[in-house]
């Protein structure tokens, strides 16, 4: 890419301390920039880096670790806030405004045989 006005060539923007890390990384380099141990710096080298093994060494050039983490970051966007169609929100409604029976209403009510609304208005009574 090329600045428009001096055409000088430009690079995209690097993470903050993306300037920091070696050329070459080894797993020490990426445990430490991804805050993780050695052993799951490794399984992420191993799963998601591109990288260069030699011999027991596995390295990683640090413009493709730089590519992988913009291409794996994802944008912020707005909450999505679930929305009930008019005949669930009517339900849901109806359903909030129904008085809540208690456990031992309920079994006794069962017991007599009377409806839920009988039982309430005849403890009431």
């Amino acid at each position: 890419m090329q600045d428009k006005g001096t055409g000088v060539p430009t690079t995209p923007a690097l993470p903050r301390g993306a300037c920091d890390l070696p050329e070459i990384l080894k797993a020490e380099d990426i445990a430490a920039a991804l805050g993780v141990g050695l052993s799951g710096a490794r399984r992420i080298i191993a799963r998601e880096f591109p990288h260069v093994r030699m011999g027991k060494r596995v390295i990683v050039l640090r413009e493709a670790f730089l590519k992988v983490l913009r291409d794996r970051t994802i944008q912020p966007s707005a909450p999505s806030i679930p929305v009930a169609s008019p005949s669930r929100a009517a339900e849901i409604m109806a359903l909030l405004k129904r008085p809540v029976l208690m456990r031992d209403q309920i079994s006794k009510n069962s017991s007599t045989g009377a409806s839920d609304v009988e039982g309430r208005d005849a403890q009431k009574g």
